[in-house]
């Protein structure tokens, strides 16, 4: 959680640094950003694959969250 929330955070911030216009309201969306940067010109492959990285690790630990709160006793 924490490699997805730094992540998204420093997405963001070269996105503003390079004057991309995205809604910061939803910039912790899982794959808000990632949209942003596919649709950004010129096109940044290691951007676009950092968010991909963040929200990949959102979407699975998640799941991996609820599991362990379930199973601790």
């Amino acid at each position: 959680m924490i490699y997805a929330a730094a992540g998204n955070a420093i997405i963001a911030g070269i996105l503003y640094r390079r004057r991309i216009p995205f809604r910061s309201v939803w910039a912790g969306t899982p794959f808000y950003l990632y949209g942003v940067c596919i649709r950004m010109t010129p096109a940044s492959r290691g951007l676009r694959a950092f968010a991909l990285t963040t929200d990949a690790a959102f979407v699975l630990a998640v799941p991996l969250g609820v599991w362990l709160m379930i199973s601790s006793p």
